[in-house]
């Protein structure tokens, strides 16, 4: 029995259409591998951290269903340690300020410093 000559081509096209019907359920696999090979977490661990937080991002709390690409999960860079989940402008916040409780600090105190001098 020989093999068929298009297989390369016909696999490629049912791959592609394939791919587009299951564009969601592909992209949730994804992420879920993702989750377990960077962070160790299952998809039960990501269900548990999205109902301890009320499915809000932890820091400014605002709802999932406000991001197109959900919440980002937040750890320690140092230990690896998961912290929580955050909207990905809140954890590159975080990043932008290099998880620095004392810079922080100083831009907080700056924005009241600033809100009464203009207020």
């Amino acid at each position: 029995m020989r093999a068929d000559p298009k297989y390369k081509e016909k696999k490629a096209a049912y791959d592609k259409v394939y791919g587009q019907v299951h564009r969601d359920r592909i992209r949730q696999r994804q992420r879920e591998y993702y989750w377990m090979k960077k962070y160790g977490l299952t998809p039960e661990d990501v269900y548990n951290l999205l109902e301890k937080q009320s499915c809000c991002c932890e820091i400014c709390g605002l709802p999932i269903y406000a991001f197109d690409k959900g919440l980002c999960v937040d750890h320690n860079h140092e230990t690896g340690e998961v912290r929580g989940l955050l909207c990905s402008n809140c954890n590159s916040g975080l990043g932008m300020f290099k998880d620095n409780i004392n810079i922080m600090e100083n831009a907080i105190e700056y924005l009241e410093r600033s809100n009464h001098a203009s207020g």
